[in-house]
């Protein structure tokens, strides 16, 4: 990964305010019904989305429902803004570590 890169997800990560800017972005980018959380389909669109522009092969629809799971705290089959943030989290640090998409 090239420096630039690698020092700008650092950043990111090392600031909350940062990372609650990015994550505010991306939710409401991918909060197409606007119902103020990130369901099923508008994640799997965000993967789809994401995993095509840095070339990396997409998790299957069990995977991808996985994931989300795994940041779905409340159990609600959907991210509201403070689980999203936390995926935001680990994404960028996957990307940082490599660990991305393995």
């Amino acid at each position: 990964m090239a420096k630039t890169l690698s020092k700008s997800l650092e950043s990111i990560l090392q600031s909350e305010d940062k990372l609650q800017e990015i994550s505010d972005v991306h939710f409401n980018k991918y909060d197409i019904d606007g119902s103020g959380y990130i369901e099923a389909k508008e994640f799997r669109l965000e993967m789809e989305k994401l995993y095509t522009q840095l070339h990396i092969e997409m998790p299957s629809k069990r995977e991808v429902h996985s994931i989300m799971a795994s940041f779905d705290m409340n159990g609600d089959n959907k991210l509201d803004r403070n689980e999203y943030k936390e995926y935001v989290r680990a994404l960028l640090q996957g990307m940082l570590d490599g660990t991305l998409g393995q």
